[in-house]
């Protein structure tokens, strides 16, 4: 992920990090209700 590429530059770390994480916790519920089998294969 671009998110530690960031840390280690000392960037927009926790913008970038916030964002990743609203983004994948937003991705995960509705694609882990809809085929929660697949995401674990």
């Amino acid at each position: 992920m671009q998110t530690y590429g960031f840390a280690e530059n000392g960037g927009p770390y926790l913008c970038y990090e916030s964002g990743a994480q609203s983004l994948l916790l937003a991705l995960r519920f509705p694609l882990d209700d809809a085929t929660p089998e697949k995401l674990e294969e």
